[in-house]
């Protein structure tokens, strides 16, 4: 909501760092790469979209990773 989606992608990976176990892990994985696009940085959402399908292949969001991963090549 506050379009400060560098901070936020900080605040993500953080979250990863510290509680590496959390299941919300999955959920950060997703966001950080919403936010590379929001942010206009193509290069790293089509990074961390890719990093986001290696990890978790059978995700939630691995269609919406898909989709976006098309839209941004």
């Amino acid at each position: 909501k506050q379009k400060d989606y560098l901070g936020a992608i900080s605040r993500f990976a953080g979250a990863n760092k510290l509680f590496p176990g959390s299941g919300l892990a999955e959920e950060n994985d997703i966001y950080i790469p919403v936010a590379y696009e929001k942010a206009g940085e193509t290069q790293k959402a089509i990074e961390f979209y890719q990093k986001y399908l290696e990890t978790w292949p059978e995700g939630d969001d691995r269609d919406y990773a898909k989709e976006h991963l098309d839209k941004l090549k």
